[in-house]
């Protein structure tokens, strides 16, 4: 059964990032890091990064530098992602971060949450449900089709228009 394709534009995708931005300004945390999960998470917590001139992280070491000259004063790490689909990336994610400990706690927050899955985000802008594929505004249409076309093939006909 083929999901029917949901596109999102850029005004939304704007709209859901200053509303992800809310979530995080009110936290009680004096130091604030984002993370975003590749590659969907990562224009929203640029956007939101940016929103907020909050510390944006990309990986665990870095992280730990940043919070190194603020060791015992209460941090946070945001995990950002497009869409939570089962919850296992943001589930393992906040796991391998937690395993650091100068990280005292980790928040997650989310365009999408797809219904029925086994982690829940602390955020989330929506929920959808399963029967729905979200094309987002950074993705180039049906190059992340359901479908079997091949990449190169798209291209092509792109072009050739």
């Amino acid at each position: 059964m083929e999901r029917k394709k949901i596109k999102k534009n850029w005004l939304e995708f704007e709209r859901a990032c200053r509303l992800i931005a809310d979530y995080i300004e009110n936290l009680e945390h004096d130091n604030k890091y984002i993370y975003g999960i590749s590659r969907g998470g990562f224009p929203i917590a640029t956007y939101v990064s940016n929103l907020l001139n909050i510390p944006m992280v990309h990986s665990t070491q870095e992280l730990t530098d940043k919070l190194r000259p603020n060791f015992g004063n209460d941090s946070i790490l945001i995990i950002v992602d497009d869409i939570c689909d089962s919850g296992d990336t943001l589930e393992s994610k906040a796991t391998k971060f937690l395993k650091n400990p100068l990280i005292q706690c980790v928040s997650t927050a989310v365009w999408y949450h797809r219904d029925n899955n086994v982690h829940t985000p602390d955020f989330h802008v929506e929920i959808i449900p399963k029967k729905l594929w979200i094309v987002f505004p950074w993705e180039r249409g049906e190059e992340r089709s359901i479908g079997k076309k091949d990449r190169s093939e798209v291209g092509r006909e792109r072009y050739q228009k």
